[in-house]
């Protein structure tokens, strides 16, 4: 898995600005189709991806976000399933193996789990600090003072 933070999309970059005035080539690939959860998934995985892909509309999800979606949803149902196991009462923190005293499974199965679910938010924008970094674009922005000094926009040009 490449390290450091997955590189921004060509919308993306427009949308959070462009403060070095360099510039933003056109993506060369842009995936098609509406992002899917697959059938193989366990009941609370699929449950989480539709979550994700019902209030998610900041970036577009779209099919090949799909796979990320699945693995981050894996990761997250195992995550539930080892806090829920590790809450009943019956619950021994402690077990006795051949060799000695060791923390239970469930706690490297909730760790591990927790880990994929890091990797994987970033690539989905899952994270406050993630969302951060992309500027929506409002429909109703006010006018700037300066529009229409260089020249005429739109609704000048269809008046005259």
């Amino acid at each position: 898995m490449p390290r450091g933070r997955p590189r921004k999309s060509a919308t993306e970059h427009r949308l959070a600005g462009n403060p070095s005035k360099g510039v933003i080539l056109d993506d060369q690939f842009v995936p098609r189709g509406a992002p899917f959860v697959p059938e193989h998934l366990a009941d609370d995985a699929k449950a989480c991806a539709e979550h994700i892909i019902q209030c998610f509309t900041t970036k577009h999800l779209t099919a090949a976000d799909s796979y990320a979606l699945s693995a981050f949803s894996t990761a997250w149902a195992w995550h539930k399933a080892a806090v829920e196991e590790m809450a009943k009462p019956g619950f021994e923190p402690i077990v006795v193996g051949d060799s000695g005293m060791k923390p239970s499974p469930w706690f490297q199965i909730m760790n591990k789990a927790s880990e994929q679910m890091l990797r994987w938010s970033a690539k989905l924008y899952l994270t406050p600090v993630d969302r951060a970094s992309i500027r929506t674009v409002s429909g109703d922005r006010s006018k700037s003072k300066f529009d229409g000094l260089i020249g005429a926009d739109d609704e000048i040009r269809a008046g005259h």
